[in-house]
């Protein structure tokens, strides 16, 4: 049990690593980040890669539990598509709407958090892909027997 959680945080850390860049490039364009650099929201963009460690955790631990009877090689792009998008726009709407729980009534979501939401939905989609090909990738190298000595 905690070789699996120890995995799922190791699978988060690596989401967070690629939900940084893609972070920096959304607050470019969203002008969190101005050039010339004037200020820069880090609480913005530490809140982006916190959700995507915990969008990569989330990921681990639905695959360890829904698809258990999976190999890495027989798992199907479109259920990692499908685990990548829940896990990557699913942990922010429960974090937000939890917040909303908590918070005084009269605050409220952008206009911009849907498209954050999709953007996060996507964005989990791509790193589940990429995450299955960097294990297959490993693998493959892993079944290669050793050159003789």
């Amino acid at each position: 049990m905690l070789r699996r959680l120890r995995s799922a945080f190791v699978l988060g850390s690596l989401w967070g690593a690629v939900w940084f860049p893609v972070g920096f490039a959304f607050a470019l364009s969203m002008r969190w980040i101005a050039f010339p650099f004037r200020s820069i929201d880090w609480l913005a963009l530490l809140v982006w890669t916190s959700l995507g460690i915990a969008s990569g955790t989330t990921f681990a631990l639905l695959l360890a539990r829904l698809e258990r009877e999976r190999t890495v090689d027989t798992l199907a792009p479109n259920r990692l598509v499908a685990w990548g998008t829940l896990a990557g726009a699913g942990v922010p709407i429960v974090f937000s709407a939890l917040l909303l729980a908590v918070l005084p009534s009269d605050i409220h979501l952008a206009r911009s958090a849907y498209g954050t939401f999709g953007l996060m939905g996507a964005t989990g989609a791509a790193t589940a892909l990429l995450t299955i090909s960097l294990a297959r990738r490993g693998r493959e190298r892993t079944d290669v027997a050793p050159p003789p000595t």
